[in-house]
């Protein structure tokens, strides 16, 4: 196992996975599963080894893709009377001092995700690498001042970071891309295979994620562990 360590290269062979450099260290692999998003592969596979059509669609998800900026933590209450556990969307004509809509998650404490008493709360904008993610913060927090008067953000954290997160495809994914145009499980390399938010799945994020490394798994071992007919049905 190597942790905190970067991947510098995907080694592909006559259009086969081979394993992966990790510094100076090359480890030989049978298999290879991508689970960051799929574009990152334009710079971890050398030109030549990338098929044209798969370079030119990672290239379509690079050009497409955004970031979220999220402030998220443990709250000493909740955000809201009673967490709903699911997105609260708050569009761009509710706020004044951020130019972007706002995704609010507060994890309902039926789910027992967290301690009694402490809420797990994410609240996110669209942002890019040249922002100033301080001044950022401090924009979200008058806005959300003013949509959500009874929550003090600087006093009713219990922890809190504030994180740049990628969105693989941004918003035209759902539109364009959903499903039949998503990556993966397997790729025309053969035995790398991709799972994550820029790959086949039956949601978006988190749930979305699993989904897919699902999807991943039953292509590298051969058999079915998702029955679909079955999950729609429930």
């Amino acid at each position: 196992m190597h942790l905190g360590t970067n991947v510098t290269e995907i080694i592909v062979e006559n259009g086969e996975a081979k394993g992966l450099k990790i510094g100076k260290k090359t480890i030989e692999s049978r298999k290879v599963l991508f689970a960051a998003p799929a574009y990152y592969l334009l710079h971890l596979i050398k030109e030549e080894n990338l098929p044209e059509e798969f370079a030119e669609r990672l290239r379509e998800g690079e050009k497409e893709a955004t970031k979220l900026f999220l402030i998220i933590g443990g709250a000493k209450r909740p955000l809201t009377k009673k967490p709903v556990g699911t997105w609260i969307m708050v569009p761009r004509s509710e706020v004044k001092n951020v130019d972007s809509y706002y995704l609010i998650y507060e994890v309902s404490p039926e789910l027992k995700q967290a301690p009694e008493g402490n809420y797990p709360l994410s609240i996110a904008v669209l942002a890019d690498e040249k922002t100033n993610k301080k001044e950022l913060a401090k924009k979200m927090v008058a806005d959300l001042e003013a949509l959500f008067p009874n929550f003090d953000f600087e006093n009713d954290w219990d922890w809190k970071a504030e994180v740049m997160f990628p969105i693989v495809d941004g918003i035209g994914r759902t539109i364009d891309w959903y499903w039949e145009r998503r990556l993966g499980p397997e790729t025309p390399i053969k035995n790398l295979y991709v799972a994550g938010d820029s790959a086949q799945e039956l949601s978006s994020g988190v749930d979305g994620c699993a989904s897919s490394a699902l999807f991943a798994i039953e292509a590298i071992i051969g058999r079915k562990l998702l029955n679909l007919e079955e999950f729609y049905r429930l």
